[in-house]
């Protein structure tokens, strides 16, 4: 949500109107706002005689307290389920919050909608034992992580490299 008019701005555009009897395009103009926005900081003005920029209520939840409870346990039944299974069992009918929606209430709620991807689920545990047990022999101190973003070329295969291979 973007930050309101400050302050000077406001008194700006209210004494330009009250004091100097500018015209509201005129204004509008010189200060780089809309008319709709002079009109509303002058009638703000003679309304409640204050030129405070109000507090936002923020955006309404199109997903209530009661559903977000429905989600909530439709996951501990199910923590494996998808964005889309959820929507379908928690939200019966044609009418389904978006993704991000979703993914809005699940935050709430102390969920995330990521998934585990099926690499790390497909991974072989006997080869990555084997691997664990080829770098034995080798301390911690001789081994250097490379992150994959500061990788340049295709010299940097393996994310660690005995340290002695470096030089």
């Amino acid at each position: 949500m973007p930050a309101p008019y400050s302050e000077d701005l406001r008194f700006r555009i209210v004494f330009q109107a009250t004091i100097l009897l500018q015209d509201y395009p005129t204004i509008a103009r010189n200060n780089h706002v809309s008319l709709k926005t002079v009109g509303r900081f002058v009638r703000k003005y003679w309304e409640a005689q204050s030129l405070r920029a109000g507090t936002s209520t923020g955006r309404s939840r199109i997903i209530s307290k009661d559903q977000e409870d429905k989600l909530f346990f439709e996951l501990l039944r199910n923590p494996t389920a998808t964005a889309l299974t959820l929507a379908n069992k928690v939200f019966p009918g044609p009418n389904k919050p978006s993704l991000p929606t979703l993914g809005r209430a699940l935050r709430r709620i102390g969920f995330t909608r990521k998934r585990s991807y099926k690499i790390a689920s497909q991974r072989d545990e006997i080869a990555r034992g084997l691997f664990l047990i080829s770098l034995a022999p080798f301390e911690l101190k001789h081994f250097v992580f490379f992150d994959e973003m500061g990788a340049v070329g295709h010299f940097f295969h393996c994310p660690f490299l005995p340290f002695k291979f470096l030089f």
